[in-house]
């Protein structure tokens, strides 16, 4: 019989690629790439890059240095973490598991685009919602001082007033306009970030019941080592989150916390997911002394008892509960009693920075926050 050794040479080269050594090739361009050469004839050279194998012409190659084996070990053991869903690194049986780990890459990396243009849209909202707040106290004055004129006696005066006033109308319009806009896309892009969430955990429950079941059916060390590095790479995806721990006190049925409002005043507000605003009392308003540019016009409002009431709209600079804080809180003054005892609401303006669990054992809030 025939024995075809180059045939099993390429066979141990992608089974037991350590039976040889790892190489550097130089580029003609300047550039070097390191790999495990399983070619290398008069005009190729295919070299085997742990991703996969690619394909170089000698007339690329200006040299090729010889690594040797413990250099070898220390690629291979790179590459088994970093492309463990490789199909030369995944153990018969989890070919599954590869893809949905590689789709939830993909879904990470797309949270954490988005979460970069949410505090661009952030950005924007808080720049539009002041711009549009200084517009309307602008309009205010000069509506005033339109009532006190006379239009038949100072006519250009009157008419140049009321087209300043219809062009502070038409800007607020639009500003408003893109406020919804903005609103809108963040809206979908706050979405993504809860669906990367939602999969971790789901992944990271699947993989420790696929263990179970994989190292009962093949206990091998080439299972071992992709659980392993699964789990690894899980702990890393776990990181892009800080986690806060927030005490906080119940009341009835009510959830009770501290807050810190602009660093200066403390309230006890209200645990409110179905309250759109952060909503204060009279009182936490007044000891804040907040500038009129932060402040809005009053509107009519809707409490929870179906009450319609005066509100002042405004952003608060920063709320902060222990070690967890959001910047330009859109929140709410009512002027009439609050529907609580407490000193206010804890909205969705706050809360939607972040994902909120509840230990009612422990009596805890757990923030967790995506970071870039």
């Amino acid at each position: 019989m025939k024995i075809n050794l180059k045939k099993i040479l390429f066979i141990l080269l992608v089974i037991l690629p350590v039976t040889v050594s790892a190489d550097k090739i130089y580029l003609n361009n300047g550039k070097t790439i390191e790999g495990i050469v399983e070619r290398n004839d008069d005009s190729q050279v295919v070299l085997y890059v742990g991703s996969g194998r690619i394909t170089l012409n000698k007339d690329e190659i200006k040299d090729i240095e010889n690594y040797g084996y413990l250099r070898q070990q220390e690629l291979l053991k790179e590459w088994r973490y970093r492309y463990f869903t490789n199909s030369d690194f995944v153990p018969d049986g989890l070919k599954d598991l590869a893809v949905e780990f590689d789709a939830l890459e993909k879904v990470r990396k797309q949270a954490k685009e988005d979460l970069q243009s949410q505090k661009e849209y952030d950005e924007n909202i808080a720049s539009l919602t002041q711009e549009n707040t200084k517009l309307k106290n602008d309009s205010l004055k000069m509506t005033k001082k339109l009532a006190s004129l006379n239009s038949s006696q100072k006519f250009n005066e009157y008419n140049q007033l009321v087209k300043e006033i219809n062009k502070l109308a038409a800007k607020i319009k639009i500003n408003e306009h893109n406020i919804e806009l903005f609103k809108a896309n963040k809206k979908s892009l706050t979405d993504n970030v809860r669906d990367y969430v939602e999969q971790l955990t789901s992944f990271r429950n699947l993989l420790r019941y696929r263990y179970q079941e994989a190292s009962s059916k093949d206990p091998t060390e080439r299972v071992e080592d992709f659980f392993k590095v699964a789990n690894k790479r899980l702990d890393e995806m776990d990181e892009d989150f800080s986690r806060n721990v927030v005490p906080y006190n119940r009341f009835g049925s009510s959830i009770v916390v501290e807050v810190l409002i602009n660093d200066s005043t403390k309230a006890n507000l209200v645990l409110d997911t179905g309250a759109t605003l952060v909503v204060i009392s009279k009182k936490v308003f007044n000891d804040l002394n907040i500038a009129d540019s932060k402040k809005g016009e009053k509107v009519d409002v809707k409490l929870a008892d179906g009450r319609i009431t005066k509100a002042i709209p405004l952003i608060l600079d920063k709320l902060k509960i222990g070690k967890v804080e959001a910047v330009n809180v859109q929140a709410a003054v009512i002027e009439d009693s609050l529907p609580t005892e407490e000193d206010g609401l804890l909205g969705m303006s706050f809360l939607k920075n972040f994902i909120v669990r509840l230990d009612s054992n422990n009596k805890i809030l757990i923030f967790e926050e995506f970071k870039d």
